[in-house]
């Protein structure tokens, strides 16, 4: 199979360990939906834009599934200001 030429050694490169910066395709920030199914390709993964719908959907509905497990709204409150913290919910 080849590889994306495009597509460095390590797509997922931390830009010194003192810090969290990640870098996926050589890009920092506006990272979509076609760089991750790309870098899922990379790593064979099976059905990559699948697998982002699906944890999309499980994201959105994320309070419904914690309420219907009996976890408390305190822990969706710091859940949900973790995730918009790092832009996801």
């Amino acid at each position: 199979k080849i590889r994306d030429r495009n597509i460095q050694h390590r797509p997922f490169r931390p830009r010194s360990p003192e810090r969290e910066s990640l870098s996926i395709c050589g890009k920092k920030s506006g990272i979509g939906k076609e760089d991750l199914i790309r870098i899922g390709r990379y790593y064979d993964i099976n059905r990559p834009g699948e697998v982002i719908e699906r944890t999309k959907d499980v994201l959105s509905n994320l309070h419904g599934y914690m309420k219907e497990e009996d976890i408390s709204d305190s822990v969706w409150k710091m859940v949900s200001a973790e995730l918009k913290s790092k832009d996801i919910g």
